[in-house]
């Protein structure tokens, strides 16, 4: 790292042209000790042999000399992932790149410090992205955590409408109570992609009510994205009334509209409550089977899929029927995408079984294309938001 400032301080060009950064912040598993040195192991300058692993945490204010020499840096990634120690301090860093579009947070994270130093940022900030859909709350593991929460969420709502960024990737890392404010935090929020995940909190955010945490930002989302495993699907939350949004993308769970309060009965009612007034693309992520390199796709597009996507079809041409004294209709189409970026790499019964259900889609857009609505399939993202992260949609908001 003293290397690197001393490079940066002499070439303070270079600094200059850099517009991405990533810092991974690392410690030694076993701390160096001077103490157990041995003659043969110290230099001349009297310094020790560190072991071969040994990672020196940098000084603060070796890191702010830093942060000040790449002053035009858009993108800033923080992975804490092998931190055990506190959320490093990042609030110098974010008032020395007045350029940052983009934060990018990565690993178990303390989150009051975390929302605390980018609070910092002044209102005129150019942030636009806030990712820490990849972030466990060290908080949620702590014993004194349920006696904090109120604290915690008094707090953040005194942040309501400050945020200057517009679009934010998260997960429920410190439950649904408090991810309320916490979507509340941007002053005006335009895209969101929500991760329900169980894995990365102490709750189960499958069955909690998604509405509240929506309705917080409901006069401004243009882009919604909602992933991973929820229970009532669309029986938990409404957008018909979002008057700005205009691309929506659900997970196959997400979508579901069987009715979880009767017996789980199909309830195709339910499946008006995506069409939000200005919606124009909805894309509908399939579920994956196997693993990305080796994929079972036998049952990719199959008749319950072909039939589920009837049902929101013929519900998008009822409304749009309805809407005709108004002209008030922007649905233009619909995305199917696979678990599987291309059939080439498959085994010939497999490319012969994806080509089918690609037919199948077609077949679909054949039909409803003349009617206003198109039907296509989107191959599986070979990036995300997250870079890393092949699993997740946030490449479709961010």
């Amino acid at each position: 790292m003293k290397n690197l400032h001393g490079l940066l301080a002499m070439r303070p060009d270079l600094g200059h042209h850099c517009k991405s950064l990533c810092f991974i912040f690392k410690e030694d598993p076993q701390p160096y000790d001077s103490r157990y040195e041995t003659d043969e192991d110290s230099g001349e300058d009297g310094e020790g042999k560190r072991p071969q692993n040994y990672i020196e945490f940098p000084q603060t204010a070796l890191l702010n000399d830093i942060y000040g020499l790449m002053a035009n840096v858009r993108d800033f990634q923080v992975d804490v992932t092998d931190l055990t120690e506190k959320m490093p301090e990042i609030s110098q860093a974010l008032a020395s790149m007045p350029r940052l579009t983009r934060l990018y947070i990565m690993g178990d994270v303390e989150y009051l410090p975390l929302v605390r130093q980018i609070a910092t940022l002044p209102s005129e900030s150019m942030l636009e992205t806030l990712d820490i859909s990849c972030t466990t709350a060290i908080e949620c593991f702590q014993d004194e955590y349920e006696a904090q929460q109120a604290t915690m969420l008094q707090e953040l709502q005194s942040y309501a409408g400050t945020g200057p960024f517009t679009r934010l990737l998260t997960g429920f890392p410190l439950g649904p109570e408090l991810l309320v404010p916490l979507v509340a935090w941007p002053k005006r929020l335009e895209r969101l992609a929500l991760q329900i995940n169980s894995g990365i909190t102490r709750y189960t955010p499958q069955n909690v009510p998604l509405q509240p945490i929506l309705d917080t930002q409901k006069q401004s989302l243009t882009h919604l994205c909602i992933e991973g495993n929820y229970g009532p699907g669309l029986k938990g939350f409404d957008l018909r009334d979002f008057p700005r949004l205009e691309y929506l993308a659900l997970t196959d769970s997400v979508f579901s509209h069987f009715d979880v309060f009767h017996d789980r009965r199909i309830a195709p009612e339910l499946n008006a409550r995506i069409f939000a007034p200005r919606l124009r693309s909805f894309l509908w992520v399939l579920p994956r089977g196997g693993t990305i390199r080796r994929p079972k796709i036998k049952d990719f597009f199959s008749d319950k899929h072909e039939e589920r996507l009837r049902y929101v079809l013929q519900t998008a041409l009822h409304l749009k029927e309805q809407s005709k004294n108004t002209g008030d209709w922007h649905f233009k189409r619909i995305w199917v995408q696979s678990s599987v970026m291309s059939p080439d790499p498959l085994g010939q019964e497999a490319r012969r079984n994806f080509e089918n259900d690609l037919r199948r889609i077609d077949a679909l857009n054949d039909e409803f294309g003349p009617l206003g609505i198109s039907v296509r399939h989107l191959p599986f993202a070979k990036s995300s938001t997250n870079g890393d992260n092949a699993d997740g949609y946030g490449w479709w908001i961010g």
